[in-house]
């Protein structure tokens, strides 16, 4: 069944701080322990010291909501770990993440995207769908639960 769009709402997005950790940890990884989290934000903000990436957040009333990376994998770039907490999917916020990174692109040595999606996300392939991604391969990979299949999508700038 598909999900039926929102009217998109007023959010803010900026680019990830240490200031974000707890807050994103509450809101979008409870379920995780905070090392974890910690451990995993903290190499996503040193990846952008280094310049090799960017991660950005996306907020409503100041509370972070969404999240999303962007790094450069060998000679080009990948877009992961994209989420947006559940009770505010579907108001354009995973759009204007992805529009986000894809801006950061322009400052890396790179003008091509990959994304991997799940089969089990037809959501979210059809959104990069429409940002102009397209399937390039299929993979079974193992992400917890048994294999499952993760389709790469590209883009090239």
């Amino acid at each position: 069944m598909a999900m039926e769009p929102h009217k998109p709402i007023k959010h803010q997005l900026h680019s990830l701080t240490e200031n974000d950790i707890s807050a994103l940890h509450q809101t979008l990884w409870a379920e995780r322990p905070f090392e974890d989290v910690e451990s995993f934000l903290g190499r996503c903000l040193h990846i952008m010291t280094k310049k090799q990436g960017g991660a950005v957040v996306a907020t409503i009333e100041q509370r972070p909501v969404g999240f999303g990376l962007l790094a450069m994998v060998t000679t080009q770039a990948e877009i992961s770990d994209l989420i947006v907490a559940p009770a505010w999917r579907n108001y354009g916020l995973g759009s204007s993440m992805i529009q986000y990174l894809i801006g950061q692109v322009r400052q890396l040595p790179t003008h091509r995207i990959e994304i991997g999606v799940t089969r089990s996300n037809p959501h979210a392939l059809r959104l990069y769908q429409r940002f102009g991604f397209s399937i390039f391969k299929t993979i079974a990979l193992d992400l917890g639960q048994g294999n499952e299949l993760v389709d790469y999508l590209v883009i090239n700038l």
